[in-house]
């Protein structure tokens, strides 16, 4: 995991790039458990 190499940004931009993908090609959201991961980065928790 990226943001366990101390690389949250590069972490982050994944999410985002994953996130846009899912909208666009599927039509949907990410899960609330990858939501909480994403959370989580934001926090630093």
């Amino acid at each position: 995991m990226l943001s366990a190499l101390g690389n949250t940004a590069e972490a982050l931009l994944d999410y985002e790039a994953f996130r846009h993908r899912l909208r666009d090609d599927l039509g949907v959201s990410p899960g609330t458990r990858l939501q909480a991961v994403h959370r989580g980065l934001l926090t630093g928790s």
